[in-house]
């Protein structure tokens, strides 16, 4: 595997880990929802980015 390939992956988990993180630390607020919405579409771009990266 390629240095690109971690990379991708690195990505990936920083985003998922995040993701989490706002989940936890503010669970109530709507706002916090749509941002995690948002993020989430940056997430899955990043990976489509990622695993292009990698071939």
């Amino acid at each position: 595997m390629s240095h690109d390939h971690y990379y991708g992956l690195l990505i990936i988990h920083f985003h998922i880990i995040s993701l989490l993180l706002h989940i936890y630390y503010d669970q109530t607020s709507a706002y916090t929802f749509n941002f995690l919405l948002s993020s989430y579409r940056v997430t899955f771009a990043d990976v489509n980015l990622g695993f292009v990266g990698s071939w």
